[in-house]
């Protein structure tokens, strides 16, 4: 296995540490009194906020660092770099990767914004999605309070208790959502490795 795919597995690895699919893993607190039943759930699975950050820049750092990868195995290769270099400007995702990796490295501000949006990360944390489509059917997530299944949570279809964020400018102006932006990120950079020849 060369680096690009070395670099490549590297990413999905940091991609799945992100996401959790067992939803038994999430127990939520009850409170039970003479009036009340309370039912409350969070979704950290017992991670700190240095453990749910330190997984989202991982990632960050993976996606960001790919593209000078790429750009090496073509140069080691006598080809053009014009498909890395046309994803960095194009693609805003992977533009934002490349500031916010750079933020952790160098510090906030950068002198140089790839994005231009001086992009920084707020409100880290694991929350529960879901995910419908034409090729999944629905999905469904629910907290029934009855029955054998009472106070945990049941999901249907494809659920899973993932790593997000904000991706927020200079003034605190939201400018992205972080799981979103890292998926298009990872579209663009595979685009680009496959423009390349790179096989997959």
């Amino acid at each position: 296995m060369d680096e690009v795919h070395r670099r490549l597995e590297r990413i999905y690895a940091a991609l799945g540490a992100t996401i959790e699919r067992d939803l038994t893993k999430f127990e939520p607190t009850v409170t039970i009194t003479e009036r009340r039943l309370t039912i409350s759930q969070d979704f950290r699975g017992g991670m700190t906020d240095a453990e749910i950050e330190n997984r989202a820049h991982q990632l960050i750092h993976n996606i960001a660092n790919c593209t000078e990868i790429l750009a090496r195995w073509a140069n080691d290769r006598g080809q053009a770099t014009t498909p890395i270099d046309r994803a960095l400007a194009k693609s805003v995702p992977l533009q934002l990767m490349k500031d916010l990796s750079n933020n952790d490295k160098h510090g906030y501000p950068l002198r140089f914004s790839r994005s231009g949006r001086s992009p920084r990360l707020a409100n880290v944390k694991r929350v529960a999605g879901l995910r419908s489509g034409p090729d999944n059917g629905g999905a469904s997530l629910m907290m029934p309070i009855y029955g054998p299944n009472a106070g945990k949570l049941v999901g249907s279809g494809d659920v899973s208790v993932f790593i997000t964020g904000e991706i927020v400018d200079d003034g605190d102006g939201k400018v992205a959502d972080l799981r979103e932006t890292q998926l298009e990120a990872i579209g663009a950079l595979e685009e680009a490795a496959r423009t390349m020849g790179v096989q997959f």
